[in-house]
């Protein structure tokens, strides 16, 4: 839909008040990036009302100020709740338990506090093919990486390696870009789902719920409930290594806690497995395997908790490696010293 047609629309949202899409919105001590998120959020362009709700985690900084003075030049947009104390650190799910039972919408769009949009017609672009396609669960679109200080990086998600192509995905692709080494095909930025896909399944929670972060969670719940929609155009940006934010805080945990985490993920996507009937088992395997790898690099003392979580024996596991990565392992299991010896040669050479 061209800008001009959007705006001509935009005189008749009277006639039509319901609100169509709901955006969520989580932020804590953000005041550094806060504002640019707000703007593309009060910039876009719709033939529909719109809503977003912003939760303000009891930040320290100057972040829910800012909030409050968007809140006051957009009240109809921006609808704020703010905390006193923190619900992040208690182990509240903010957006299911919170924000959710408060969303008008019919549709469901994203964006954290430290992330923007970066095209004024990304919700109308989404709505409208949401409208044309009863059966997508989902549409997403690409998302460009940007650094902290808001240059702009060399990433961008999905990456090629996933091969998407703008339009209608079979279920079997997604199933690969979701499981693929325990990738990260799509950004939060651009998810824009179905009201019912997420209220119903956090409703009826299938057993692999609880082991997933929120978007992790989110997107295997549409790939359960119906097609995907990639639109091949960037029109979202995700700040890397902002402070606050999930990857930032990742980083800094210990090699036991990051296991701790894959190990999670290995048990949850058993689970998903099992609760799917085995309709992408070996994409889930695939996953398994590259998780439990990485574990017994970064800590093997970790290993035979990752393969009990894959119900996997470690000669099962080894079996699916190549050669040359299982004689790796094997040596550095046995032979520690010698290892980091070739490993030292190497890297002289």
């Amino acid at each position: 839909m061209s800008e001009c047609m959007v705006i001509d629309k935009m005189e008749n949202i009277a006639a039509n008040s319901e609100i169509q899409v709901t955006v969520f919105c989580i932020t804590y001590n953000q005041e550094k990036y806060i504002q640019k998120t707000l703007e593309g959020f009060v910039s876009q362009k719709t033939a529909f009302p719109f809503e977003v709700l912003v939760h303000d985690d009891a930040s320290t900084d100057g972040t829910a100020e800012i909030i409050r003075a968007y809140e006051k030049k957009y009240p109809k947009i921006i609808k704020p709740v703010y905390q006193k104390k923190n619900q992040y650190s208690q182990g509240v799910k903010i957006i299911s338990s919170i924000l959710m039972p408060k969303a008008k919408g019919k549709y469901f769009a994203f964006c954290e506090g430290d992330d923007y949009w970066c095209d004024d017609l990304k919700l109308q672009k989404q709505f409208d093919i949401m409208e044309q396609n009863s059966n997508c669960s989902i549409c997403v679109h690409k998302v460009q990486c940007v650094n902290e200080d808001g240059t702009q990086n060399e990433r961008v998600i999905p990456e090629k390696m996933y091969q998407l192509q703008d339009g209608l995905q079979s279920k079997e692709k997604i199933a690969d870009c979701i499981f693929r080494i325990a990738g990260y095909p799509f950004h939060t930025s651009s998810f824009f789902l179905r009201r019912e896909v997420m209220v119903e399944r956090e409703k009826n929670k299938p057993k692999y719920a609880d082991y997933f972060n929120g978007d992790q969670r989110w997107i295997r719940y549409a790939l359960d409930s119906g097609d995907f929609w990639y639109l091949d155009e960037t029109m979202s940006c995700r700040r890397l290594w902002s402070e606050g934010n999930w990857s930032s805080r990742y980083e800094e945990q210990s090699s036991k806690k990051k296991c701790a985490h894959w190990i999670r993920s290995i048990k949850g996507n058993y689970i998903y497995d099992k609760e799917a009937g085995g309709t992408y088992h070996d994409a889930v395997c695939q996953c398994e395997i590259f998780l439990i790898n990485r574990i017994a690099w970064l800590d093997a003392s970790c290993l035979d908790e990752a393969l009990e979580a894959a119900q996997m024996t470690k000669k099962e596991w080894l079996s699916y490696l190549p050669l040359k990565e299982s004689m790796k392992f094997r040596i550095a299991q046995r032979a520690p010293q010698f290892y980091k010896f070739l490993r030292k040669l190497k890297s002289l050479k």
